[in-house]
C-alpha cells in the first residue's frame, strides 16, 4: 500500500449540491469542507446514538443523513453545526445550530 492510498477517504454516500450559509461560515471563520468530509465517511460528530441508529437505517434507505458537530470543541457554548442529507441525496445542507444555555436551578430549591 502506497502512501497515497493509506489516506484516502471514501464517502460512504451521494452528497448531491452543497449548501452551506453564511452565517455558518462566520461562525466557523472558513468554510467546513472538514466536516462536510466527516459526515460523507459517517463520522456523526456529536448526535446521539438515537440518531446514529436512525442514520446507519438511512444508509440502506437513502433517506436523510443528519451529523452534528461542535463549533468549538474546548467550548461546546459556542453551539453547534448541523450536516444534513437529504433524502434521496440530492443535496447536503450545513446549518448553525444555536447553543442551548444551561438551566439554572432555582434559588431556595432542595436540589
Amino acid at each position: 500500500m502506497t502512501k497515497d492510498e493509506r489516506f484516502r477517504m471514501f464517502a460512504k454516500f451521494l452528497l448531491g449540491r452543497l449548501s452551506v450559509r453564511d452565517d455558518v461560515r462566520a461562525a466557523l471563520q472558513r468554510t467546513p469542507l472538514d466536516l462536510i468530509a466527516r459526515h460523507a465517511v459517517c463520522d456523526f460528530g456529536t448526535a446521539s446514538s438515537r440518531r446514529v441508529k436512525q442514520n446507519l437505517l438511512a444508509l440502506e434507505e437513502g433517506s436523510e443523513i443528519r451529523s452534528e458537530y461542535l463549533i468549538d470543541p474546548t467550548d461546546p457554548t459556542k453551539g453547534s453545526v448541523s450536516v444534513v442529507t437529504t433524502a434521496g441525496w440530492g443535496e447536503t445542507r450545513v446549518t448553525l445550530v444555536k447553543a442551548q444555555p444551561k438551566r439554572k436551578k432555582p434559588d431556595g430549591l432542595p436540589f
